[in-house]
């Protein structure tokens, strides 16, 4: 009974602002303490802030007799009459204790206070996350809170770091207001203030992955690179999400982190995920084989799975196909798969072989990368079935003039859908990329075809010639010859040739001179006018690269050319040494030309008068909208120049630059922006595909016998149906599984999806109003 005294609420104030809990108390009250609840007699001060539930000492005891909880610990609250009884998870050893019992006449209103600031910090969590509540009458509950998906996300961000001690990063509250207000539903974390590791204003991850356990809101999540941590933290998340549809983790994670996130998600059968990007990391054997058994277990559809550079081995290469192969209702709707980088090697490309030639024209795949993955193309002929196939990225792997480039000639036969090939670095020859070429040429079911290749110096003279005496007679939309060394001779030939190509509109010939084109020659003057002559008669081109090797003698008269052409619309001319007078004649180029949108000119060694020129030229520009800042120029004048003014003063010039080019770009936007990396994350959480009857009664010829113990331990490949459904727990189960119980199954996975999809409506509708250890579990009151 009676008022805290102005001495006790200081002393409470104090406590809590040095304590460090970022608290503000809703509630205080005089209360008496004891264990037992026929014997409460010690008085102390009860008070209820939004995170934490204190108990202090009273008079000049506040602080000696001071304890608290944290909300999230609490896992029973129980009140009779005018007593509290509170059962709480300790932190430290994880095991339930009961606090001491409290009594006071307004016993009501501190469990309504309690029940508030929970309400506010665990909307979302499952029910049986929260404490129990076992109240006599007299004590009147508050109706459930219904808070904006904004809001909600926020205050369980704040409670994560009042656990963990943590400021609250207002740069980061401010971001993900951006980011509702703009509607999006990814939680980018690439650009977010504080995101760097390795200093004072680091922004801890920890609360962050913490508040997305149970979010409805948020479908994608994007990590940034180098922050260690972000594995474990997204094994965390992923044992207990439900709604994110989409990760993107790219680089700086190891392959302890990838066993527990293929565990995590192994365990987790209600996740979303169909989009997974976890490229330029460690994966590794170990990682890939945990990987693999959860995808044995996946819940859903996945459209796009991407290990790109991730060190796989051959053994991990083959887990993930045997996975694939396992589990047809998930593979079939996989529509990216990318796995650049890795070592399929024999036993890999064996399997990835299984598994095409099992799915067949049923995959959906329009997009496959397998770059530099040491895959024998010739014992991969079933590429040629993908009947969706899109975009197929098979370089920097060897292609033989034998079974090599026959397998790929077999697809370009055969395809009606490609439209990017990639064979670049492929040590292609005359003899290896004739058949290939003869067959993207003679498929009339084919058209404006990208294709890549270049890096491929083994052509020789015979190999270039032949693509001169072809190509006229292609579809091709975009042509990159890029690091073939070319005579001047040669190049003029084939630039004569390009010019007939009416489909074409992009040509990359990068690093294709075999000398520097700086003096003037004939041969000089003749290539020169046959890259004229390309800008001038062929206005189907629009996008030409020249960058390194050319010189003064071919890039100067090619940009005098065009000041009035009317077609190109993007040039590279970086890396060619053109100096202050190349800046003139770019100066020149801009002030006349108004088709120009995309210019690159870095690494031209250029002083601060050339960029003064195209400063000036700028002021009247009103076209240019995309500008490459020029880092290799920019370093290298700022090294060279002793005096801070005139590097300032080189600053402010390019700065100018930049500015006006950005200025321009926001005039011509038309508001509507493409997803960021390419991928948008999917809405809805996709069902299985279905499966053809024979897939699923086939029986796999792919084993574990070869990988490592922890996988096969989980079961043999399962037979009939090749199917998985949310019910089933281990892979060993689905082997003796009916039809008719497999479809009864798949509906019910269906519904739970369907829930899970609404849910999602309901947290969007909400939204529209509007370092270290991991972060604990919270407590389950059933545990």
């Amino acid at each position: 009974r009676g008022m805290i005294t102005d001495d006790e609420g200081r002393a409470i104030e104090d406590y809590i602002s040095s304590e460090g809990f970022n608290e503000q108390l809703q509630l205080k009250t005089y209360a008496l303490e004891g264990k037992v609840k026929k014997k409460i007699k010690d008085k102390r001060i009860v008070g209820v802030g939004l995170y934490h539930l204190f108990i202090f000492g009273r008079g000049s005891k506040v602080k000696a007799k001071a304890h608290y909880v944290h909300l999230y610990n609490i896992l029973e609250i129980e009140g009779e009459g005018d007593v509290l009884g509170l059962k709480v998870r300790d932190p430290k050893t994880n095991q339930s204790t009961a606090l001491p019992f409290l009594s006071a006449t307004s016993i009501g209103e501190v469990i309504r206070e309690i029940r508030n600031s929970l309400q506010r910090i665990s909307f979302n969590f499952p029910e049986k996350l929260l404490p129990k509540l076992l109240i006599t009458q007299g004590h009147d509950v508050d109706p459930p809170l219904d808070l904006p998906a904004r809001d909600s996300f926020i205050e369980t961000f704040k409670a994560w770091c009042a656990y963990h001690r943590l400021s609250v990063s207002k740069e980061f509250i401010l971001h993900v207001d951006g980011i509702f207000s703009k509607g999006d539903i990814d939680l980018d974390l690439s650009d977010c203030p504080g995101i760097e590791p390795k200093s004072e204003t680091t922004l801890s991850l920890i609360p962050i992955f913490a508040a997305l356990r149970y979010d409805m809101y948020f479908r994608g999540l994007i990590i940034p690179q180098h922050r260690k941590e972000a594995i474990n933290l997204l094994a965390d998340l992923m044992s207990h999400n439900t709604h994110l549809t989409r990760v993107l983790l790219e680089s700086g994670s190891d392959e302890k982190g990838f066993i527990d996130l293929g565990l995590a998600l192994k365990s987790n059968t209600q996740h979303g995920l169909q989009v997974l990007q976890l490229r330029n990391n460690v994966v590794g054997g170990k990682g890939a084989l945990s990987m693999a058994d959860s995808l044995r277990s996946w819940p859903h559809a996945l459209t796009v799975l991407d290990f790109t550079n991730c060190k796989i081995p051959s053994k991990g290469m083959l887990a993930l196909m045997i996975a694939m192969d396992n589990l047809y209702g998930m593979s079939l709707s996989i529509e990216e798969l990318h796995l650049s980088g890795n070592d399929f090697d024999k036993d890999g490309a064996a399997a990835f072989e299984t598994w095409l030639s099992h799915v067949k024209s049923y995959s959906k795949l329009r997009i496959l990368k397998l770059a530099s993955s040491n895959l024998a193309l010739g014992s991969v002929s079933s590429l040629r079935s993908l009947a969706h196939l899109v975009e197929l990225d098979i370089s920097g792997n060897k292609i033989d003039a034998g079974e090599g480039c026959r397998s790929v000639a077999f697809i370009c036969e055969n395809t009606a859908t490609l439209k990017t090939l990639n064979i670049s670095a492929c040590d292609l020859t005359k003899d290896s990329l004739e058949p290939i070429l003869e067959a993207l040429i003679g498929n009339i079911k084919i058209k404006q075809l990208n294709l890549n290749i270049s890096k491929n110096d083994s052509l020789g003279t015979k190999g270039i010639s032949y693509v001169s005496s072809v190509v006229s007679k292609s579809t091709f939309s975009v042509l990159d010859m890029s690091g073939i060394k070319l005579k001047e001779p040669q190049f003029t030939e084939l630039l004569t040739s390009l010019t007939k190509c009416q489909d074409l509109h992009t040509v990359v010939l990068s690093k294709v001179l075999s000398k520097n084109g700086d003096k003037p020659s004939k041969d000089s003057l003749l290539l020169c006018k046959a890259l004229i002559g390309l800008a001038r008669d062929n206005p189907m081109v629009k996008t030409v690269t020249l960058s390194e090797g050319y010189g003064k003698s071919v890039i100067l008269p090619f940009l005098k050319e065009l000041e009035e052409n009317k077609s190109i619309t993007s040039l590279d001319i970086s890396g060619n040494a053109l100096g202050d007078e190349g800046a003139e004649a770019i100066a020149d180029l801009l002030r006349t030309n108004s088709t120009l949108k995309h210019l690159c000119i870095d690494d031209n060694k250029m002083g601060s008068n050339g960029y003064r020129a195209i400063r000036s030229a700028m002021a009247s520009n009103t076209s240019l909208i995309r500008f490459p800042f020029p880092k290799c120029d920019f370093e290298r004048a700022l090294t060279s120049e002793s005096n801070p003014d005139k590097k300032c003063d080189l600053a402010i010039i390019v700065t100018d630059i930049v500015h006006r080019i950005q200025s321009n770009a926001a005039n011509a936007s038309d508001g509507h922006s493409s997803p960021r990396y390419g991928i948008a994350s999917p809405m809805a959480i996709d069902p299985y595909v279905d499966v053809p009857e024979y897939l699923s009664t086939l029986k796999s010829e792919l084993t574990l016998e070869n990988v490592p113990d922890f996988l096969r331990s989980s079961g043999s490949a399962p037979s009939s149906p090749r199917r998985m459904t949310t019910s089933q727990s281990s892979i060993a189960s689905t082997s003796s599984v009916e039809d008719s119980d497999g479809d009864a199954s798949d509906r019910k996975a269906k519904s739970a999806i369907d829930i899970r999809n609404a849910e999602h409506s309901r947290s969007l509708e909400r939204g529209s109003h509007s370092e270290g250890d991991l972060p604990p579990p919270l407590p389950d009151r059933d545990d």
